[in-house]
């Protein structure tokens, strides 16, 4: 078996972390930005829920920095359960931002 072969299922998106830079082409929910896994995959709750499925992340920042906790950013109003993930995921944007 060549090394390219064994290397192939390895070298998919899920084995790679992107570098965030100015966040206008990753994407905010789908691409492995921070955190160990893709927000969409740490916040599986929260993300069915979000008017902006494929926003990057400049993109996002930009309308949570304007407004957290903005109704307008999620489907329908969020139950208590829902909003302490609210919760947690503002106090990992704030590092970023």
């Amino acid at each position: 078996m060549h090394a390219d072969q064994r290397l192939g299922p390895l070298l998919t998106a899920k084995n790679f972390k992107w570098s965030l830079a100015n966040g206008e082409t990753i994407l905010f929910w789908e691409d492995w930005w921070i955190g160990d896994a893709p927000l969409k995959l740490l916040f599986h709750l929260l993300y069915p829920l979000s008017n902006h499925k494929l926003s990057t992340v400049e993109s996002f920042l930009s309308i949570w920095s304007r407004a957290p906790r903005n109704p307008s950013i999620w489907i329908s109003p969020l139950n208590h359960e829902l909003s302490l993930l609210e919760d947690r995921l503002d106090s990992i944007l704030e590092k970023v931002t």
